[in-house]
């Protein structure tokens, strides 16, 4: 893929959490997981 696009910084943390995440974003995504995982079937 190309990434001329992307400074360096944003090519060095590109998937990644630019911080530790906080109750509040665990929160949010708790019950796309959770969906996912029934979706799943497990």
């Amino acid at each position: 893929m190309n990434d001329d696009f992307l400074t360096s910084e944003q090519t060095e943390n590109y998937g990644r959490y630019v911080a530790e995440p906080n109750e509040e974003h665990l929160a949010r995504l708790s019950p796309l997981i959770h969906g996912h995982i029934n979706m799943l079937g497990h």
